[in-house]
């Protein structure tokens, strides 16, 4: 897994080894190297004002970084099973963490919410500041992969192993959209700078674009890999598209915003 840093100017990647390398990509030399897991490293953030950085690990700590040098500050150890999942805050003020089989965790836009999936057939809604449950996000029994925020916080996009993704209404709880066509299950999801697309990269080696409004499929189904999509994100001005395949190769596709 990789993350940048607010300034896009270096990246922190979290591999099965111990400790993180910082990456320097104007020059692609490692800037520090961030030690103190003693187990494979499952999950990495940034802070939003790239003042922090935390990493989770099989070694069920959370170590909390100086995202400059690479300091580290502060080891938390009061999870009881390996780490999968971090998310900051907005504000930078709460990391909030998944362990066990959390495979996912979000914040709202506005701080306000938090979004969770698991390995199970469920995905919560949860409010931020006093850990109270909202909505339990549950449709058929499929297993929920993964949930993503849209970036206006309206919407919530679930991935699942039935081979469709959802759209939920991120207030209610309340499903709003089914979105089917792919063959395999469902990996990754992304939405545009707009929240008005959605994309969807499924074990079938294909990824759709979809209208998050109307379900709408907008684009043929999109070839080119030859394992499943894992990975998938919008360039800032969502005219591009990157996704990343377990076929080790990762593909650019640019195209007009709507």
């Amino acid at each position: 897994m990789i993350h940048s840093s607010p300034s896009s100017s270096v990246a922190a990647l979290a591999c099965a080894q111990w400790g993180e390398d910082f990456d320097d990509m104007d020059d692609t030399k490692d800037t520090n190297v961030f030690q103190g897991h003693l187990a494979s490293v499952n999950c990495v953030a940034w802070s939003p004002d790239g003042r922090y950085i935390a990493s989770g690990a099989d070694d069920t700590d959370f170590i909390l970084g100086d995202g400059t040098s690479g300091q580290l500050l502060h080891v938390l150890n009061d999870q009881s099973d390996m780490l999968y999942s971090l998310a900051f805050s907005p504000d930078g003020k709460y990391l909030a963490s998944g362990s066990g089989d959390g495979q996912t965790i979000q914040y709202s836009p506005d701080g306000n919410r938090i979004v969770t999936a698991s390995m199970g057939s469920t995905s919560r809604l949860w409010d931020a500041k006093t850990g109270e449950l909202l909505h339990t996000m549950t449709d058929d029994g499929a297993v929920v992969v993964a949930a993503v925020f849209s970036l206006n916080g309206r919407w919530i996009a679930t991935c699942r192993s039935n081979n469709t993704a959802q759209i939920w209404d991120a207030r209610a709880g309340a499903l709003h959209h089914t979105l089917e066509g792919h063959e395999n299950i469902v990996w990754s999801v992304a939405w545009d700078d707009q929240s008005r697309r959605v994309v969807t990269g499924s074990d079938d080696t294909t990824s759709r674009i979809r209208n998050a409004e109307t379900g709408e499929e907008l684009l043929a189904s999109m070839d080119g890999h030859s394992e499943k999509v894992t990975a998938l994100a919008f360039s800032p001005d969502s005219n591009a598209l990157v996704s990343g395949s377990e076929d080790a190769t990762i593909r650019i596709r640019s195209f007009p915003g709507e």
